[in-house]
């Protein structure tokens, strides 16, 4: 190699271009910043407020929807009876052996044809029996919550004395699931 061939663009830097093309560039990336970056983290920022209102929401919507499934569970366990027997038939026999336990004597007709509810069928029945007093009257009423089928004593109620023992007659209505 020559001594003339030695590369010599070094020597000739300027630090003042030098300086001016680093500014430049500075100033350009600063530029570039600004202008794509920063009001991508403003977006960010926003969308993540929005995200921490949306969870609250949510959070508060759970609790809602977790206390309401409770308070349904508990309902459900507590009306248990009453919910099975709108499935169950209603057997005329097995109802009239179950009155016997109560009154001397019982019979039942049908009082009126079906009425019909958007959820339930009502069927409307007419019992006529015999008892010795009111107090086995209030005991048959108590015992209709236990019983098989959803059933509902209907005015009106009317007791007659004959003798020794009371005559009754009264309606009822007996609700079966569609």
């Amino acid at each position: 190699m020559n001594k003339t061939d030695i590369d010599k663009s070094l020597d000739e830097l300027d630090p003042v271009k030098m300086l001016l093309f680093f500014l430049a560039f500075v100033a350009i990336s600063l530029f570039i910043i600004f202008i794509f970056i920063v009001p991508s983290v403003k977006e960010y920022k926003s969308v993540k407020m929005d995200y921490k209102r949306q969870e609250m929401s949510t959070n508060h919507t759970q609790q809602d929807l977790n206390s309401k499934q409770k308070r349904l569970k508990s309902v459900l366990q507590k009306n248990e009876h009453t919910i099975n027997a709108l499935s169950n038939q209603f057997d005329k026999d097995k109802f009239l052996l179950h009155v016997k336990k109560f009154f001397k004597k019982a019979s039942l007709s049908k009082s009126s044809a079906k009425l019909d509810n958007q959820n339930y069928n009502i069927y409307e029945l007419n019992v006529t029996s015999m008892l010795d007093s009111p107090s086995s009257f209030y005991k048959f009423l108590d015992s209709l919550s236990s019983y098989e089928n959803i059933i509902k004593a209907d005015f009106p109620i009317t007791m007659k004395a004959n003798g020794r023992v009371i005559d009754s007659t009264f309606n009822i209505k007996v609700y079966n699931e569609k």
